[in-house]
């Protein structure tokens, strides 16, 4: 498990076409080396796992104390030389009520079709769809 690798790399800025803030974001998984074993727990040699995912956000105060956003997504896992891909959508709202330090957000994270599977059928995607509250 030493060998597990994450990297995180992300950036936004202010725009001014759309009045708004447009962002990205990229994420690398290496899972490093995994010994494979057979049912019988014989040595089978091993293989790896990588996954990685690219963003694409944009959000922008729609009225005065609600702002809305959306991030599209590219996901692919790639496991002992198969792999998998899909897109993926969150969008999400914040409003501020006129209460002091109270804010409402609610999203819908990984709306969309389900990955294209390793090998025959399709996984959702990880984790399921989902709707927060907070």
């Amino acid at each position: 498990m030493e060998e597990i690798n994450y990297n995180y790399l992300a950036y936004v800025h202010p725009t001014q076409i759309m009045g708004g803030i447009m962002g990205g974001a990229i994420t690398l998984l290496d899972s490093g080396t995994i010994d494979k074993y057979s049912e019988n727990q014989t040595p089978q040699g091993t293989f790896d796992g990588k996954d990685m995912a690219v963003a694409v956000s944009y959000a922008r105060e729609m009225m005065p104390n609600c702002s809305l956003g959306a991030t599209v997504k590219y996901i692919q896992m790639k496991i002992a030389g198969e792999k998998s891909t899909g897109f993926g959508l969150d969008v999400d709202c914040l409003y501020k009520p006129e209460v002091e330090n109270l804010t409402l957000g609610v999203v819908v994270q990984n709306f969309g079709p389900k990955l294209k599977a390793f090998v025959s059928e399709k996984d959702a995607l990880l984790p399921h769809d989902s709707l927060n509250l907070g």
